[in-house]
């Protein structure tokens, strides 16, 4: 298709076609050889220009992991990514998704990332840690870490005992007060 719209308006330009104003693809024709681009918005739609930072890392009995934070296809967007020596790392964004069904966005996460071994999410910048509870009665909690590219987000990977049940999360400010509760296998 791109190609077929091209090779139309290179006929035209080739062929004569004039113009004092922006034509409908956003390009101000002056003479038959001369293409000025015409002034333009920036779309909000179109994808940043991708950033990474690993903003955690450690070992586990299978290797190293790395947790990767990166802009999202969408501007505003970031996202969290769990490599390693993984089948299946896991990544979650912080987009609007199915976690939103109660209206609240302060943490969403990815429950099975790194071969079921880990829980990572992306939460707002008041999110200063995140508490799993397990079904057993246990919990892991974690400090969340920032990026170097952005203060909207702050990030977390909190590995997950072997076959447990994670019943819930909850997320805590700095001062330890609970922001959010997410029952998740309650």
């Amino acid at each position: 298709m791109k190609r077929l719209i091209l090779l139309i308006g290179a006929s035209m330009i080739a062929g004569g076609c004039r113009g004092d104003a922006a034509d409908q693809a956003g390009v101000v024709i002056s003479t038959p050889t001369t293409v000025t681009p015409a002034t333009a918005t920036p779309s909000t739609i179109a994808p940043p220009t991708a950033v990474e930072a690993v903003v955690d890392s450690g070992s586990t009995s299978s290797g190293h992991w790395q947790l990767v934070a990166g802009s999202g296809a969408r501007a505003g967007v970031v996202c969290v990514e769990l490599r390693g020596p993984f089948q299946f790392g896991g990544g979650v964004c912080s987009e609007p998704s199915e976690q939103d069904f109660n209206g609240n966005d302060l943490l969403r996460y990815h429950a099975n990332a790194g071969d079921g071994t880990f829980l990572i999410g992306v939460g707002r910048p008041n999110v200063a840690k995140v508490r799993m509870e397990l079904r057993s009665g246990a919990t892991v909690e974690r400090t969340t870490v920032a990026a170097p590219f952005t203060t909207t987000a702050r990030f977390v990977a909190l590995p997950t005992p072997v076959n447990a049940t994670i019943r819930s999360l909850h997320a805590l400010d700095s001062e330890g007060a609970v922001l959010t509760t997410i029952g998740i296998n309650p």
